[in-house]
């Protein structure tokens, strides 16, 4: 399985080659990705497994969010 954090580690080792502006555009947009792939990965664990804490229409309604952020992104790579 992929792991998003994978993106995240190459925008880190982008930045550090970074001698122009396209490695340091391709950096950010690496780190978004990575950034809410990972916090909707988090929120789906609170959301599967964890019982014990009490999540809102909001958490969802954010969840949602993000997910759309991410498919829009992915989108325009193409």
């Amino acid at each position: 399985m992929f792991n998003p954090v994978e993106f995240l580690d190459l925008a880190r080792r982008l930045l550090r080659l970074s001698d122009g502006e396209g490695k340091i555009r391709t950096a950010i947009g690496r780190a978004f990705i990575a950034n809410k792939l990972h916090l909707l990965r988090r929120q789906r664990n609170f959301a599967d497994y964890d019982t014990k804490i009490t999540l809102s229409a909001t958490d969802a309604e954010n969840a949602i969010g993000l997910a759309e952020a991410v498919i829009d992104e992915v989108s325009s790579w193409s």
